[in-house]
């Protein structure tokens, strides 16, 4: 599967987010 760098960038995105939030609740 071919992705463009716009989704690419989404992705990693969404991804950095998820794991900020992982973190946050671990952290708490």
């Amino acid at each position: 599967v071919r992705y463009t760098a716009s989704n690419a960038a989404r992705f990693a995105g969404l991804w950095e987010r998820k794991n900020l939030l992982a973190e946050n609740l671990h952290n708490q």
